[in-house]
């Protein structure tokens, strides 16, 4: 402690301001602190509900999830209503490509997904609808007959299937240019995930599809409670045209 002391002045001087240059940083940051606080406590006092605003937003965003992943379980456990597939044609004549896809809705039904049923839309499809209900293991026809269905037009054939999709665990569709066309609106519509272009049904979650250009397969499952599909029909065989006797609803 003397030889503090016994230091010259100029040296006792320098030794001061540091401590002294210290001392302000803390005052400095003591009031900032303060300052804080303070902007906090009127911040708080001025929107006292809106910390509980966002709690409950937070509770109301958890449940929805939980719902909509409990709705998915219960589907998986084999509460599944049926498979809608949707006919591709001309408003005469029904193309091949269905009964490629009507196997594959099949599998389907084999793994517990329900009824097959077929939807025919378009203008004058009368007899589109009757050759639907005979094809093999297709369970009821819904023919939808308007004008603006006559054309195919990709907006107002993903309208109607939108409208129908909720009544469904499972809606199919050839990947042919017109599926490729509507599909896509329907599961945006609908804030689903498409399957696309499935080449094989493991069971009523899980399908196997090309990747890479079809260099490789690979195996998906969906929890979504309603599955959005497109199938390569060139995987799948024809199902018999003939052996049916579906209802028919218009």
């Amino acid at each position: 402690a003397g030889d503090r002391h016994d230091r010259p002045a100029p040296q006792r001087a320098a030794l001061r301001v540091p401590a002294e240059h210290h001392e302000g940083e803390e005052e400095a940051h003591r009031r900032a602190h303060a300052r804080r606080s303070g902007r906090r406590c009127r911040a708080e006092a001025r929107d006292p509900e809106g910390r509980g605003a966002a709690e409950a937003r937070g509770r109301r965003d958890g449940g929805d999830r939980r719902r909509t992943r409990g709705q998915a379980e219960e589907r998986s456990e084999g509460d599944l209503m049926a498979v809608l597939v949707i006919a591709e044609h001309d408003n005469a004549t029904l193309k091949p490509a269905t009964l490629n896809t009507v196997t594959a809705a099949r599998h389907l039904s084999d793994a517990g997904a329900g009824d097959v049923t077929v939807l025919v839309a378009g203008a004058g499809c009368g007899a589109v609808g009757e050759a639907a209900a005979a094809i093999e293991g297709v369970a009821k026809v819904l023919v939808a007959d308007d004008a603006g269905l006559e054309h195919g037009l990709a907006e107002n054939v993903a309208a109607m299937v939108t409208g129908l999709a909720s009544d469904y665990s499972h809606v199919l569709a050839p990947a042919t240019t017109g599926g490729k066309n509507f599909m896509p609106r329907v599961a945006a519509t609908l804030d689903l995930q498409q399957i696309s272009e499935i080449s094989a049904v493991v069971d009523a979650d899980t399908f196997v599809r090309p990747i890479y250009a079809g260099n490789a397969l690979a195996t998906v499952k969906s929890s979504d409670a309603t599955k959005i599909i497109t199938v390569r029909t060139t995987t799948f065989d024809a199902t018999p045209a003939m052996g049916g006797s579906a209802a028919v609803e218009s």
